[in-house]
Order: structure tokens, then C-alpha cells, then sequence
């Protein structure tokens, strides 16, 4: 709701460069005026800005973790702060500072869009960034601003995808030490079910935000964290495949709110030895040991189906709820094979019928 009635005031675009070898960071090149939008172009990307910064699955706000001098957050206050003319001189700061936090040669180059304007009810500033990547070569004007042409075809169609955006929200003018402001970032690389996948130099080298350690996020690391600690056991498939079955009952069955690690281990580990290494595994990787509020929000995906598969490529999948109840699995001793050997095969009792066959 926050991005309702968005207005846009400011735009200009710059362009920056992947780094060559040796990692050296090739200057931006800079774009010398405002880009002046028409009204069908300034609703057009006010309409494409809403419904990225909208989407529930790939846009999240961030824990603002830099606001220091120099920091964006610090570069979007005096953005929302200056006239046209410093606006155009200091928005290249951005440009410079997205160069310089894409360190790897694998980064590709792109445009960055800056924009400042209002949002929301009653109406606060904002700042907003975006990072595209070019889908085929463009050239600036003489001037040096890039073509209103070219921002169509890249932004405001349709079929076009906003690659990155940063987004500095003003809630209380008063205050100047970073609490007074709210930071999103929308990323086409990140999913409902991965929140991770989002561009690191992006949110944190870039933007100086980071991905909040809510309860949505603490489960699914519980989640992530436990699920390869037992995936590294030296101990039978079966057992590691009833492990596993005991993951999915604690945090989809069990009504209990929290998660925490203790419990889990009392129930589900077997002996001291494998809890205290699941101990020493959880807090090497700093999940915490008390108790945190159980969220699923994140594992909905994750949850929602129980698949094994064989070695042969043989796969069985079920709710995951119901699992443990409607599928047996245990090892039992193979017919004795050419070398003189018994491999080990897998009986499965499944208590239902067949319904059909795929």
C-alpha cells in the first residue's frame, strides 16, 4: 500500500560499464540533463515502478545497515534535498557508486534510472534506483542524455523487465541518523520461495541494506541449516530419510509457535553425540539457540511436498504432511549380484491404491 499514489518528479539516466580485466572499474558515462517524460511516459513508469515494488515475491524491505556519510541513503537525503541542477550532479554519485560495488567480472553494465518524487498517503519523498540491463546497444545524444526512445523500449514496455530497484522511503523528515527512512529493493532474480538469490552487491555493497533476520527468514534457515547438517551425517539413507520426515512434522504439524534447536535434537536426533554436533553445527552458522517465533511464510514451497529419490532415478512424492502416515521405507538385503555382494535395496509400502499412472 505504501507505493500508492506514486508521483514521479525527476528522472535522469546514466550509464554504467562491466569492469575489465583486472577488475579495473571503467568510468560511468553521464548523462547531462533531466529526462523529460511526457504524460503517457511518466505514467507508464510510475505504473511499471508500482507493480515491481508491489510484487510480494520479489520485491522485501530492508534493514537499512549504512547510513553514514557517503552511504546511498546518505546520497538519496540530498538528492530529495537539491534543486535540478544539483540533482543532475549529485545523481551521478550513484552511478559511481554502483560501478564501484560491481566487483566481479561477471557483472554485466547497464543503465541506472534515477528518480525522485512522493508516494504514498499522506505523501512522503522517495528516491528510487534502477539498475537494467540493456537488451541490445544504445548511444546518448549529443548532449549526452539518453534517448527518450530508448527508455521506452527498455522500461516502459510492457514486455520489459526492471531488472533491480532501490527504493528510499522518507517517513519522518525530522530525523537524520537512518531510522527516519525505509528501504525496499525489488530483484527479478528473487522468488517467494528464495529470497536469497537477490543480487548481493546489489542490496548490501550498493545500497547499504540488508535482508532482515525476521521470523519468516530465521524458520526457513532453520529449515536450510538442518536439512544439511543431516544430509552430512555418516549414517543410512533410511535414517537421514526419518530425520528428515521428523523436520517436516515439527514445523508443519506440530502447532507449537517457536522453533528452536534443543527440542528439535531431543526429539529427533538420535544420542548425544549427533545433538551436540547438530549444536555445534547451529551455532557455527549463528542460528541462534533460543527460541524463535515459527513463520512459514517462506517455506510454503518447500513444504507443501515430501519427494525421495533412488539412485536409479526412481522417485516417490507425497504430501507432506501425511507422509510419514501413507509411506514406509525401509532397507532390506538384495539378491546376491555377479561379484558375490548384496546390495542393499529399499522396500516402500504405500497404504493407498493406485489411481492412475502418469
Amino acid at each position: 500500500m505504501i507505493f500508492e499514489n506514486l508521483s514521479i518528479s525527476r528522472v535522469i539516466i546514466h550509464q554504467v560499464f562491466k569492469r575489465l580485466e583486472g577488475r579495473r572499474v571503467v568510468q560511468p558515462r553521464y548523462a547531462a540533463d533531466l529526462t523529460v517524460l511526457g504524460d503517457q511516459d511518466a505514467g507508464a513508469l510510475q505504473d511499471r515502478f508500482i507493480s515491481a515494488l508491489g510484487s510480494s515475491s520479489r520485491c522485501m524491505e530492508m534493514q537499512i545497515t549504512s547510513s553514514a556519510a557517503g552511504s546511498a541513503l546518505d546520497l538519496a537525503r540530498r538528492l530529495i534535498d537539491s534543486d535540478d541542477s544539483l540533482f543532475i550532479n549529485q545523481s551521478r554519485e550513484v552511478a559511481d557508486m554502483l560501478a564501484r560495488a560491481q566487483t566481479r567480472l561477471n557483472i554485466p553494465g547497464g543503465i541506472v534510472v534515477v528518480i525522485s518524487g512522493q508516494v504514498s498517503f499522506p505523501a512522503k519523498r522517495f528516491v528510487g534506483i534502477i539498475k537494467a540491463e540493456p537488451h541490445s546497444g544504445f548511444s546518448f545524444s549529443e548532449n549526452g542524455s539518453l534517448t527518450l526512445e530508448f527508455l521506452r523500449n527498455l522500461v516502459l514496455t510492457p514486455e520489459a523487465r526492471l531488472y533491480k530497484i532501490g527504493a528510499f522511503i522518507e517517513v519522518d523528515p525530522q530525523d537524520r541518523n537512518g531510522d527516519g527512512w525505509r528501504a525496499f529493493v525489488y530483484d527479478d532474480l528473487m522468488t517467494a520461495a528464495n529470497r536469497d538469490s537477490a543480487a548481493q552487491y546489489f542490496y548490501e555493497t550498493f545500497l547499504g541494506c540488508n535482508i532482515p533476520e525476521n521470523s519468516a527468514r530465521q524458520t526457513k534457515k532453520f529449515f536450510e541449516l538442518t536439512k544439511d547438517f543431516v544430509g552430512k551425517l555418516d549414517i543410512p539413507e533410511h535414517e537421514k530419510l526419518d530425520i528428515n520426515t521428523g523436520l517436516f512434522t515439527y514445523l508443519k504439524v506440530d502447532q507449537s509457535p517457536t522453533v528452536d534447536t534443543a527440542t528439535f535434537a531431543n526429539r529427533y536426533l538420535r544420542g548425544p553425540d549427533m545433538r551436540d554436533a547438530y549444536a555445534a553445527y547451529m551455532e557455527k552458522n549463528e542460528f541462534p539457540s533460543s527460541s524463535i517465533s515459527k513463520d512459514l511464510s517462506d517455506l510454503r514451497y518447500q513444504l507443501r511436498r515430501r519427494k525421495v529419490v533412488f539412485n536409479s532415478d526412481v522417485q516417490i512424492s507425497g504430501p507432506a504432511e501425511r507422509f510419514a502416515e501413507l509411506v514406509t521405507v525401509e532397507p532390506i538385503a538384495g539378491d546376491v549380484n555377479d561379484d558375490g555382494m548384496r546390495p542393499e535395496w529399499t522396500r516402500i509400502i504405500v497404504r493407498d491404491r493406485i489411481r492412475n499412472e502418469q
